[in-house]
């Protein structure tokens, strides 16, 4: 889906930005589990599926950690 959002504009915007409050919120582990279907085959999503989709995996991030920083510059970047 990302790969279909090459120009910049509102949309990719709102995903980017969407993503960023999801680190914020959940942490990299909701990242991962937000993105998984989109990568991953649907025999490697059954394989990992009881390690995953957990609410309490779930941890908000540092302000100063270094995936939190590197999406919100993306937010800038061309």
């Amino acid at each position: 889906m990302i790969n279909t959002l090459r120009k910049t504009y509102s949309r990719l915007d709102w995903i980017n930005r969407a993503m960023v409050n999801a680190a914020k919120l959940g942490g990299s582990a909701l990242i991962m589990d937000m993105g998984m279907p989109v990568i991953a085959s649907p025999k490697f999503l059954n394989k990992v599926k009881s390690n995953a989709l957990i609410f309490e995996n779930y941890k908000p991030l540092e302000k100063n950690d270094g995936i939190l920083k590197l999406m919100e510059g993306s937010l800038y970047a061309n």
